[in-house]
């Protein structure tokens, strides 16, 4: 019945707008943190983002689920001087028909820029889809089930290097805490080879760039009374990323890639079946105006992951001492969205996930409403002339 009503759902969304929108975006450009430029001195800042996603999984590797519901995040905004932002707030995430299952977290944020081209993030960071990183190594979905990550991060971002450095410190632990202590290291670096960036406005050259990213989780603790083993697990990928001049209209773009992965467990004592495997994912992505298309293929042997989607691991995390040394995939990404001003987006995506080893698919529908307000309170300091 739910498969039946988003199909439903879709069908009506898509009849109603038209194809021409204001804003080209791809499933990355959607969920990722909207470029403001605030210059009031203090502001409220709301974000909210309404969603059902249906996975109809029914492998060795990804569990199928419905996550129905929605999460907001208030936040006052004080920005002393031009380049110091700080923000405190809350987020609440609620999931429909789970009640007790309701979540609210404070979040403070300090957000520092030394000049344009670096920024230093404290607290509340721009996490999940904002690391730009393929789901094999960073799960999208943790947009909609860990979306507040908290921590350290350092962007860069100039004429020749993009840089995502962070530090999620998921756990943290005291003396005799009878659990472990938890946090994710990550960097996503791309360098830009030949070419302009394409989002620059009214550009749209040849461009080639090479990214070298990796995700250190860690899991363990000195001074915990909890027997759970120390963890570590590196997962790492190398490899390029093209983009050919097809049109001279930026809404539509095309860009081809080929990672190259690693998967590495560093753990003093190891449980996993496998200590090391490796994979290679190449692929297509296609925008067009408000409607991007994906294809790729996915190869990987003794591959494993604890941040990534889990359909692309040889190791299976759901059922025990399951694996399979090779894993082979067709992968399909299909995103629609509508934006006509800065305040409210609309999107629909489906992924597919055919098993060339096992002749199955898995496939998963979503819909999404994300808005924005951000309300000036005071434009200047009440300390200054």
């Amino acid at each position: 019945m739910l498969k039946l009503l988003l199909r439903l759902i879709l069908i009506f969304a898509v009849s109603q707008f038209d194809i021409q929108v204001v804003f080209s975006q791809s499933y990355y450009d959607f969920f990722t943190a909207p470029n403001k430029v605030n210059s009031s001195f203090l502001s409220l800042d709301i974000e909210n983002t309404n969603f059902v996603k249906n996975n109809e999984y029914f492998n060795e590797f990804a569990e199928g689920y419905t996550l129905f519901g929605y999460f907001i995040t208030p936040k006052i905004i004080v920005k002393p001087v031009d380049n110091l932002e700080i923000g405190f707030g809350f987020f609440y995430n609620n999931y429909f028909g789970s009640e007790e299952e309701s979540k609210i977290k404070p979040v403070l944020r300090l957000k520092y820029k030394p000049n344009n081209k670096l920024q230093i993030i404290f607290g509340q960071l721009d996490g999940t889809i904002n690391h730009n990183l393929p789901e094999t190594i960073l799960n999208y979905e943790n947009y909609l089930t860990n979306n507040i990550e908290r921590g350290l991060q350092v962007l860069i971002n100039n004429s020749y290097i993009s840089t995502d450095l962070w530090i999620n410190w998921q756990k943290h632990i005291f003396r005799n805490s009878d659990y472990p202590e938890q946090f994710i290291a990550g960097n996503s670096t791309t360098i830009k080879l030949i070419g302009r960036d394409i989002t620059e406005k009214n550009k749209n050259p040849n461009l080639l760039n090479f990214k070298i990213s990796g995700i250190a989780s860690h899991i363990g603790g000195q001074i915990d009374t909890c027997n759970v083993q120390v963890e570590s697990i590196i997962n790492a990928l190398a490899g390029w990323e093209f983009y050919p001049k097809i049109s001279n209209n930026s809404n539509n773009t095309l860009k081809m890639y080929l990672y190259f992965h690693t998967s590495v467990d560093i753990s003093p004592q190891k449980k996993l079946i496998y200590d090391y495997g490796f994979g290679n994912l190449s692929g297509v992505s296609y925008n067009y105006h408000n409607l991007n298309i994906v294809i790729e293929y996915w190869m990987g042997k003794q591959y494993f992951n604890q941040n990534g989607m889990p359909i692309y691991n040889s190791i299976s995390y759901i059922k025990p001492n399951y694996a399979e040394k090779k894993r082979e995939l067709i992968v399909s990404h299909i995103f629609w969205n509508h934006q006509q001003n800065d305040y409210i987006k609309f999107g629909i995506g489906s992924d597919f996930y055919y098993d060339l080893l096992n002749k199955s698919v898995d496939y998963s529908l979503g819909i999404y409403l994300r808005t924005f307000l951000d309300y000036q309170i005071l434009e200047k300091s009440p300390h200054k002339n």
